[in-house]
This record gives C-alpha cells, structure tokens and sequence, in this order.
C-alpha cells in the first residue's frame, strides 16, 4: 500500500506520491502543511476536503492569534484529526493540537480554542487560561463549538443559572475551584475520572472563565493585551488592575445579571 502526503508551497497544497513495489498510487491524505501549521490525519477516513479546510482555517486563526496575543509558539502548530479519546486536547510540551474523530465529524473543530493554549501556555490560572481560550475561539474561531456553540457566553450562562443547571459553578472562581479539583494538583489531589465529573458544572466552569475573561479584557483593561499578558503570566490582579479578584467579580456578575 502507497501513502500520499499534502505539502504547502507557497501557499498552494501539492500531494507528494510515494509509490508501492507494484507501481501504484494513492492520493490519499496525511498531512497538509502549511506556513504555520501542520494538519495530520491519524485516519485515512477524514476527506481530503476536510483536510484542507482545516488547515487553511487553522492557517488564517493563527494569523489572528499571533497579531492578537503579540506573541508565537517556538515552532509550527500540529493538528492532528481523528484521535482515539474523548475531547480536543493541547499539548503545550510537543505544540500540538488534538481532536477527535466525532469533533472532526461534526464539523466543531475548535482550533482556535484549543490553539490559543499554545500561544498562552502559562497556567497560573486555569480558569483564565480556558476563559481566553473561550474567548478566542469566540473572537476568531469561524465556527461554533463547546461550550457555547455560538451563543453569547453571557446570556448562556445567566440562563442556566437561573435555570439551576451546574449550580454548584456560579462564579469564576468556583470555576477556578472546579477545574483544579478536577484535573488535580499534581502533588496530593489526583485528577479525578471522566465518570465523576459533573459536566453541567464543567460547562458552566468554561462558560463562566470566557465571560468572565471578556469582561477582565474588554472592561477592566480596555483590551490593552499587554497589561492583560503581565496579568496572565504572574497572576498580580490587584497589581495591574488596581482592584481584588473579589471587587472585579463583583462588578462582572453584576453587569452581566447573574443571580
């Protein structure tokens, strides 16, 4: 069996053939490579459409993230498309993007959500880290996706709440609580399984970490990315805001109306 392989030359994605023993061909898809990003697929049912509407949105994203956060990955993003696991994941480590094959299926392939990970790899918050991430994706994401799928992160949010939906997340920093209890400290807490997590709380952990994001961003830093950056990478709110985590949730839940 041949294998084909999708590069990018100045712009233009070409398949490279490797041919068999007996001489034959195959065009099917590997990998589009593009300037910044790379685009695997780790199954040969993903179309060649797809591939290459995913690494083109991938490429356009990350122009946007790389203007917008004044910062890059060390080196060229990889996407890899059909995984065998549960939920888009990032790895910081290896700059590397993974989804899915049901995410790549239904068309909610959250690059840049998942992308920003690796443009923001600082985790002293883990609630402002998914909140830029949600955030981003809703700025420059081009299609919708978990958690919102497109609705307004406010209005989404306030409605579950007053419907009593993952009640026990109401605030960014039960959301902060939330995911560090979840994925555990690495020292005494353990991550905690996929079956005991409660995933009306996870949604509304991601849902109020991006409304709350927009609200520190849009409103507390009149979107000045560099004082928002010193915030995210030393977690010094009152230094660069002038005002307490609790002062600045207080003002956010107020004008968003939550309950």
């Amino acid at each position: 069996m041949s294998h084909g392989r999708i590069i990018n030359i100045s712009g233009i994605a070409i398949i490279l053939m490797v041919f068999s023993a007996s001489g034959c061909t195959t065009s099917e898809p590997v990998m589009v490579e593009n300037s910044h990003v790379q685009v695997q697929a780790l199954s040969n049912t993903i179309p060649m459409e797809t591939m290459n509407e995913i690494a083109a949105r991938s490429e356009r994203i990350y122009t946007k993230l790389a203007a917008f956060f004044g910062r890059n990955p060390p080196s060229a993003v990889r996407v890899e498309l059909g995984a065998q696991q549960r939920i888009a994941r990032s790895f910081a480590e290896r700059i590397t993007i993974v989804f899915p094959m049901r995410v790549v299926e239904s068309k909610s392939v959250i690059i840049a959500h998942e992308m920003t990970h690796l443009f923001m790899p600082e985790r002293h918050s883990e609630a402002l880290r998914e909140g830029i991430a949600v955030y981003a994706q809703d700025r420059f994401g081009e299609v919708s996706g978990y958690p919102n799928y497109g609705v307004d992160v406010d209005r989404l949010l306030s409605r579950r709440l007053r419907d009593g939906v993952g009640k026990s997340v109401a605030s960014f920093s039960g959301a902060e609580a939330f995911f560090r209890r979840a994925r555990g400290d690495g020292v005494g807490q353990p991550k905690l399984k996929w079956k005991d997590i409660d995933q009306e709380a996870r949604r509304n952990a991601y849902l109020a970490g991006g409304s709350f994001t927009r609200y520190l961003f849009e409103v507390e830093l009149q979107s000045d990315m560099t004082r928002f950056r010193t915030l995210y990478v030393g977690g010094d709110i009152p230094g660069v805001t002038g005002k307490s985590l609790q002062e600045i949730e207080a003002a956010w839940r107020q004008k968003i109306g939550l309950p």
